[in-house]
């Protein structure tokens, strides 16, 4: 992390640092009652959670769309008739998009740290809830939230079909992950789940748009391989490097793709040279003052 702040410190003093929260902190310092200590704390959790999480859920989306092609083509399906041919998905989108939304929750259902670790809560004082009296130090071990975690059944229809109890409605609003059991609950819950579930709702629609998820074939059976998820025994579980090939729908999608990576591209340079001129006439004036 201080090699991070270094970094960010000295593209501050050379006019090159992009915009990020972290730059607004740095020239901010003094509007922000945290210690250094608790600032680096701060903004490593964000980097570990912005990183990994929304890492693992894309690798698990590539490892699900090979096993349920069913559910691949009808993510593909969606995309293609509220999008079209000729773009890629918006944020304005998203309220047409359910089954990319419930496909995004299932992912995080399908294999989540919470069921995982199964940490549990204990009051820090005494409670009551709905009239019924719990002494400081209970412990809830949260069980019953975690049960649907530990279906590896990916059934992205369980948000979807009137007939499931997890069905919720306006199918423009649901399903989302807001208060969702894998990002826990009160002091303990996530800060970031909104960053992760805009990050990976837009991210899984492009890729639908974009890209068909096959398995290799095995070169010893000359069918598809065999694919199974690994994980590296750590508290965060950290999904193993697994075989998916991951093909373009098409040349004018990839020249999509192609295109809007340039532009943003160009959109960069554009920012980091509009700040430099800035500065520099900043510089001017000052100096002429």
């Amino acid at each position: 992390m201080l090699s991070l702040r270094r970094k960010i410190e000295s593209g501050i003093e050379q006019g090159i640092a992009r915009d990020s929260i972290f730059r607004e902190y740095v020239e901010n310092r003094e509007d922000y009652e945290v210690t250094e200590q608790e600032a680096d704390y701060a903004f490593q959790s964000m980097l570990g959670g912005g990183a990994r999480s929304p890492l693992n859920a894309i690798m698990t989306l590539c490892y699900l769309m090979m096993e349920h092609p069913q559910w691949q083509q009808k993510l593909q399906a969606e995309v293609d008739i509220v999008v079209g041919a000729d773009r890629l998905p918006t944020f304005e989108d998203i309220p047409n998009l359910p089954i990319v939304r419930a496909v995004v929750k299932e992912e995080v259902r399908y294999r989540t740290i919470v069921a995982e670790l199964g940490i549990p809560h204990r009051l820090d004082e005494d409670d009551v809830y709905e009239g019924y009296f719990f002494a400081k130090g209970t412990v809830f071990p949260d069980q019953g939230h975690r049960s649907i975690l530990m279906d590896k059944t990916a059934h992205p229809a369980r948000w979807l079909d009137p007939g499931y109890p997890t069905y919720r409605e306006p199918l423009t609003v649901h399903p989302d992950l807001q208060n969702f059991t894998p990002f826990g609950y009160g002091r303990c819950a996530c800060p970031g789940y909104d960053f992760v579930e805009r990050t990976l709702v837009i991210m899984v629609a492009r890729l639908a748009s974009g890209f068909n998820f096959e398995k290799p074939i095995d070169p010893a059976t000359k069918e598809p391989a065999v694919i199974e998820i690994r994980y590296k025994p750590t508290p965060n579980p950290r999904r193993l490097p697994f075989a998916c090939c991951i093909v373009s729908k098409g040349e004018k999608r990839a020249e999509i793709i192609q295109k809007e990576a340039n532009n943003l591209k160009f959109h960069s340079r554009h920012m980091l040279l509009r700040r430099e001129l800035t500065q520099s006439e900043d510089f001017h004036q000052n100096r002429d003052e």
